[in-house]
Protein backbone atom coordinates (compact mmCIF):
# COMPACT_ATOMS: atom_id res chain seq x y z
CA UNK A 1 0.00 0.00 0.00
CA UNK A 2 1.43 3.38 -1.05
CA UNK A 3 0.20 6.96 -0.99
CA UNK A 4 -1.20 8.24 -4.27
CA UNK A 5 1.65 10.71 -4.68
CA UNK A 6 4.38 8.07 -4.34
CA UNK A 7 6.06 6.72 -7.44
CA UNK A 8 8.39 3.84 -8.17
CA UNK A 9 10.64 3.17 -11.11
CA UNK A 10 12.74 0.23 -12.29
CA UNK A 11 16.01 1.09 -13.99
CA UNK A 12 17.90 -1.62 -15.87
CA UNK A 13 21.61 -0.72 -15.84
CA UNK A 14 22.27 -2.75 -18.97
CA UNK A 15 20.30 -3.67 -22.07
CA UNK A 16 18.65 -7.09 -21.65
CA UNK A 17 19.76 -8.38 -25.04
CA UNK A 18 23.34 -7.26 -24.41
CA UNK A 19 23.28 -9.11 -21.09
CA UNK A 20 22.16 -12.29 -22.84
CA UNK A 21 24.84 -11.91 -25.49
CA UNK A 22 27.50 -11.49 -22.78
CA UNK A 23 26.40 -14.74 -21.14
CA UNK A 24 26.92 -16.59 -24.41
CA UNK A 25 30.23 -14.79 -24.96
CA UNK A 26 31.48 -16.20 -21.63
CA UNK A 27 31.18 -19.62 -23.26
CA UNK A 28 32.97 -18.39 -26.42
CA UNK A 29 29.74 -18.49 -28.39
CA UNK A 30 29.23 -15.55 -30.74
CA UNK A 31 25.72 -14.15 -31.11
CA UNK A 32 24.02 -12.17 -33.84
CA UNK A 33 20.45 -10.93 -34.27
CA UNK A 34 18.59 -13.05 -36.81
CA UNK A 35 15.99 -11.80 -39.27
CA UNK A 36 13.33 -13.86 -37.52
CA UNK A 37 14.33 -12.41 -34.15
CA UNK A 38 14.18 -8.84 -35.39
CA UNK A 39 10.72 -9.41 -36.89
CA UNK A 40 9.43 -11.00 -33.68
CA UNK A 41 10.75 -8.13 -31.57
CA UNK A 42 9.20 -5.58 -33.91
CA UNK A 43 5.82 -7.33 -33.73
CA UNK A 44 5.96 -7.22 -29.93
CA UNK A 45 6.74 -3.50 -30.09
CA UNK A 46 3.87 -3.00 -32.55
CA UNK A 47 1.45 -4.59 -30.08
CA UNK A 48 2.87 -2.44 -27.27
CA UNK A 49 4.54 -5.03 -25.05
CA UNK A 50 4.80 -8.79 -24.66
CA UNK A 51 1.72 -9.02 -22.42
CA UNK A 52 -0.32 -7.10 -25.02
CA UNK A 53 0.17 -10.03 -27.42
CA UNK A 54 -2.28 -12.23 -25.50
CA UNK A 55 -4.81 -11.75 -28.32
CA UNK A 56 -2.73 -14.30 -30.28
CA UNK A 57 -3.81 -16.94 -27.76
CA UNK A 58 -7.18 -16.96 -29.52
CA UNK A 59 -7.22 -19.80 -32.05
CA UNK A 60 -9.51 -17.89 -34.42
CA UNK A 61 -7.15 -14.90 -34.50
CA UNK A 62 -4.28 -17.10 -35.62
CA UNK A 63 -6.55 -18.70 -38.24
CA UNK A 64 -7.64 -15.26 -39.46
CA UNK A 65 -4.03 -14.14 -39.95
CA UNK A 66 -3.08 -17.40 -41.67
CA UNK A 67 -6.17 -17.55 -43.90
CA UNK A 68 -5.97 -13.96 -45.17
CA UNK A 69 -3.57 -14.32 -48.08
CA UNK A 70 -1.15 -11.62 -49.20
CA UNK A 71 -3.02 -8.71 -50.85
CA UNK A 72 -6.41 -10.35 -50.25
CA UNK A 73 -9.25 -8.78 -48.29
CA UNK A 74 -11.73 -9.82 -45.63
CA UNK A 75 -14.99 -8.22 -44.56
CA UNK A 76 -15.71 -7.50 -40.91
CA UNK A 77 -18.39 -10.19 -40.90
CA UNK A 78 -16.08 -12.85 -42.32
CA UNK A 79 -13.28 -11.79 -39.96
CA UNK A 80 -15.43 -12.17 -36.85
CA UNK A 81 -16.76 -15.52 -38.10
CA UNK A 82 -13.22 -16.82 -38.47
CA UNK A 83 -12.35 -15.54 -34.99
CA UNK A 84 -15.48 -17.30 -33.65
CA UNK A 85 -14.02 -20.52 -35.17
CA UNK A 86 -17.10 -22.74 -35.31
CA UNK A 87 -16.47 -26.42 -36.09
CA UNK A 88 -19.30 -27.93 -38.17
CA UNK A 89 -18.30 -31.46 -37.13
CA UNK A 90 -18.28 -30.94 -33.36
CA UNK A 91 -20.80 -28.05 -33.40
CA UNK A 92 -18.51 -26.18 -31.02
CA UNK A 93 -16.50 -22.98 -31.18
CA UNK A 94 -12.96 -22.53 -29.90
CA UNK A 95 -13.77 -18.92 -28.96
CA UNK A 96 -15.82 -20.06 -25.95
CA UNK A 97 -12.69 -20.79 -23.93
CA UNK A 98 -11.35 -17.29 -24.56
CA UNK A 99 -14.40 -15.29 -23.47
CA UNK A 100 -12.80 -14.39 -20.12
CA UNK A 101 -9.54 -13.32 -21.71
CA UNK A 102 -8.69 -9.65 -21.12
CA UNK A 103 -6.94 -8.02 -24.05
CA UNK A 104 -7.82 -4.49 -22.92
CA UNK A 105 -10.04 -2.76 -20.39
CA UNK A 106 -13.76 -3.48 -20.81
CA UNK A 107 -16.98 -2.95 -18.88
CA UNK A 108 -18.64 -6.30 -19.68
CA UNK A 109 -17.52 -9.68 -18.29
CA UNK A 110 -17.08 -11.51 -21.60
CA UNK A 111 -14.94 -10.84 -24.64
CA UNK A 112 -16.62 -10.60 -28.05
CA UNK A 113 -15.31 -11.30 -31.55
CA UNK A 114 -16.12 -7.68 -32.50
CA UNK A 115 -13.88 -6.42 -29.68
CA UNK A 116 -11.10 -8.75 -30.79
CA UNK A 117 -11.23 -7.54 -34.39
CA UNK A 118 -11.35 -3.90 -33.27
CA UNK A 119 -8.23 -4.57 -31.20
CA UNK A 120 -6.44 -6.03 -34.23
CA UNK A 121 -7.33 -2.90 -36.22
CA UNK A 122 -6.18 -0.64 -33.38
CA UNK A 123 -2.83 -2.46 -33.28
CA UNK A 124 -2.47 -2.18 -37.09
CA UNK A 125 -2.60 -5.93 -37.65
CA UNK A 126 -5.38 -5.16 -40.17
CA UNK A 127 -6.14 -1.91 -41.97
CA UNK A 128 -9.30 -0.73 -43.61
CA UNK A 129 -9.84 0.19 -47.24
CA UNK A 130 -11.91 -0.46 -50.34
CA UNK A 131 -11.76 -2.96 -53.16
CA UNK A 132 -12.59 -0.96 -56.29
CA UNK A 133 -13.22 -1.99 -59.88
CA UNK A 134 -11.95 0.37 -62.55
CA UNK A 135 -14.80 1.27 -64.96
CA UNK A 136 -12.25 1.63 -67.78
CA UNK A 137 -10.05 -1.50 -67.64
CA UNK A 138 -12.25 -3.64 -65.38
CA UNK A 139 -9.44 -4.61 -63.01
CA UNK A 140 -9.91 -4.58 -59.24
CA UNK A 141 -7.45 -2.83 -56.94
CA UNK A 142 -7.08 -1.87 -53.28
CA UNK A 143 -7.54 1.65 -51.99
CA UNK A 144 -6.48 2.44 -48.43
CA UNK A 145 -8.79 4.68 -46.44
CA UNK A 146 -6.14 7.42 -46.24
CA UNK A 147 -6.17 7.64 -50.06
CA UNK A 148 -9.96 7.81 -50.40
CA UNK A 149 -11.01 11.10 -52.08
CA UNK A 150 -13.91 12.17 -54.28
CA UNK A 151 -12.00 11.01 -57.36
CA UNK A 152 -9.52 8.13 -57.47
CA UNK A 153 -7.13 6.94 -60.14
CA UNK A 154 -6.86 3.32 -61.24
CA UNK A 155 -3.45 1.98 -60.28
CA UNK A 156 -3.30 -0.09 -63.47
CA UNK A 157 -4.51 2.13 -66.34
CA UNK A 158 -4.52 5.56 -64.67
CA UNK A 159 -8.22 6.21 -65.39
CA UNK A 160 -9.79 8.80 -63.06
CA UNK A 161 -13.31 8.05 -61.78
CA UNK A 162 -15.75 9.04 -59.04
CA UNK A 163 -15.37 7.03 -55.84
CA UNK A 164 -18.98 7.62 -54.77
CA UNK A 165 -20.31 5.62 -57.73
CA UNK A 166 -18.71 2.46 -56.28
CA UNK A 167 -20.01 2.87 -52.72
CA UNK A 168 -23.31 1.08 -52.29
CA UNK A 169 -23.49 0.18 -48.60
CA UNK A 170 -21.32 -0.02 -45.47
CA UNK A 171 -20.32 -3.57 -46.36
CA UNK A 172 -18.07 -2.16 -49.08
CA UNK A 173 -15.31 -1.66 -46.51
CA UNK A 174 -12.72 -4.42 -46.54
CA UNK A 175 -9.71 -5.22 -44.37
CA UNK A 176 -6.33 -6.68 -45.14
CA UNK A 177 -3.23 -7.52 -43.16
CA UNK A 178 -0.92 -4.59 -42.49
CA UNK A 179 2.78 -3.96 -41.94
CA UNK A 180 4.80 -7.02 -41.00
CA UNK A 181 1.57 -9.02 -40.84
CA UNK A 182 1.04 -8.11 -44.49
CA UNK A 183 4.13 -10.01 -45.63
CA UNK A 184 3.80 -13.49 -47.11
CA UNK A 185 6.46 -15.01 -44.83
CA UNK A 186 4.38 -16.32 -41.90
CA UNK A 187 6.01 -13.49 -39.89
CA UNK A 188 9.09 -15.74 -39.75
CA UNK A 189 7.33 -17.91 -37.16
CA UNK A 190 6.99 -15.00 -34.72
CA UNK A 191 3.60 -15.88 -33.18
CA UNK A 192 4.61 -19.31 -31.72
CA UNK A 193 7.70 -17.65 -30.20
CA UNK A 194 5.60 -14.85 -28.69
CA UNK A 195 3.15 -17.35 -27.17
CA UNK A 196 6.02 -19.36 -25.66
CA UNK A 197 7.60 -16.22 -24.18
CA UNK A 198 4.25 -15.24 -22.65
CA UNK A 199 3.94 -18.65 -20.99
CA UNK A 200 7.45 -18.36 -19.55
CA UNK A 201 6.76 -14.82 -18.35
CA UNK A 202 3.61 -15.93 -16.50
CA UNK A 203 5.60 -18.63 -14.72
CA UNK A 204 8.33 -16.19 -13.73
CA UNK A 205 8.36 -14.45 -10.35
CA UNK A 206 10.00 -11.43 -12.02
CA UNK A 207 7.29 -10.45 -14.50
CA UNK A 208 8.10 -6.76 -14.06
CA UNK A 209 11.69 -7.41 -15.12
CA UNK A 210 11.40 -10.38 -17.47
CA UNK A 211 14.73 -10.71 -19.28
CA UNK A 212 14.41 -12.31 -22.70
CA UNK A 213 15.61 -12.18 -26.28
CA UNK A 214 13.97 -13.23 -29.51
CA UNK A 215 15.84 -15.39 -32.03
CA UNK A 216 19.63 -15.25 -32.11
CA UNK A 217 22.18 -16.85 -34.41
CA UNK A 218 24.84 -18.74 -32.46
CA UNK A 219 28.25 -19.87 -33.65
CA UNK A 220 31.61 -20.86 -32.18
CA UNK A 221 35.04 -21.88 -33.33
CA UNK A 222 34.41 -25.52 -32.40
CA UNK A 223 31.55 -26.03 -34.85
CA UNK A 224 28.38 -24.63 -33.30
CA UNK A 225 26.31 -22.97 -36.01
CA UNK A 226 22.61 -22.77 -35.24
CA UNK A 227 19.80 -20.53 -34.11
CA UNK A 228 17.68 -20.39 -30.98
CA UNK A 229 14.17 -18.97 -31.29
CA UNK A 230 14.11 -17.57 -27.78
CA UNK A 231 16.34 -16.99 -24.75
CA UNK A 232 15.18 -16.23 -21.21
CA UNK A 233 17.45 -15.40 -18.26
CA UNK A 234 16.43 -15.84 -14.64
CA UNK A 235 18.72 -15.12 -11.64
CA UNK A 236 19.46 -18.07 -9.34
CA UNK A 237 21.44 -18.60 -6.15
CA UNK A 238 24.27 -20.18 -8.12
CA UNK A 239 24.34 -17.53 -10.86
CA UNK A 240 21.73 -17.64 -13.61
CA UNK A 241 19.25 -19.96 -15.24
CA UNK A 242 19.16 -19.75 -19.01
CA UNK A 243 16.29 -21.05 -21.14
CA UNK A 244 16.86 -21.67 -24.85
CA UNK A 245 14.44 -23.25 -27.27
CA UNK A 246 12.85 -23.79 -30.65
CA UNK A 247 9.23 -22.88 -31.39
CA UNK A 248 7.31 -24.07 -34.42
CA UNK A 249 3.80 -23.60 -35.77
CA UNK A 250 1.56 -26.52 -36.76
CA UNK A 251 3.00 -26.50 -40.28
CA UNK A 252 6.55 -27.23 -39.12
CA UNK A 253 8.27 -29.55 -36.68
CA UNK A 254 11.35 -29.48 -34.48
CA UNK A 255 13.95 -31.79 -35.99
CA UNK A 256 16.50 -34.03 -34.34
CA UNK A 257 19.20 -31.71 -35.68
CA UNK A 258 17.57 -28.79 -33.84
CA UNK A 259 17.66 -30.76 -30.59
CA UNK A 260 21.28 -31.79 -31.07
CA UNK A 261 22.38 -28.23 -31.87
CA UNK A 262 20.77 -26.73 -28.78
CA UNK A 263 22.08 -29.59 -26.63
CA UNK A 264 25.62 -28.69 -27.72
CA UNK A 265 24.94 -25.04 -26.85
CA UNK A 266 23.58 -26.07 -23.44
CA UNK A 267 26.66 -28.14 -22.62
CA UNK A 268 29.07 -25.44 -23.74
CA UNK A 269 27.35 -22.69 -21.76
CA UNK A 270 27.09 -24.82 -18.61
CA UNK A 271 30.78 -25.69 -18.86
CA UNK A 272 31.57 -21.96 -18.66
CA UNK A 273 30.32 -22.05 -15.04
CA UNK A 274 27.57 -20.53 -12.84
CA UNK A 275 24.85 -20.99 -15.48
CA UNK A 276 22.22 -23.71 -15.66
CA UNK A 277 20.64 -24.13 -19.09
CA UNK A 278 17.19 -25.55 -19.81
Amino acid sequence: IVDVYEETATIDPINNKELIKKLFNRANIRTKDSQAGLITQRLIEQMGELDACRVFQITGVRKLIDSTALNSFVTRGNATRIIWDFDENTKQTSFERHKRLHIQQRTVPELTTEEVFDYLIEKNVFRVGLELECPNCGLKFWLGIKDATDEVRCEYCGFLFKLGLQLKHRGDWKFRRSGLFGKDNNQEGAIPVILALMQLMRRSDRRGNFVYSTALKLDSSDGINCETDLVVVHPSKEGADLVIGECKSNNFEITEEDVQNLTRVKQKVENSGSIKVY
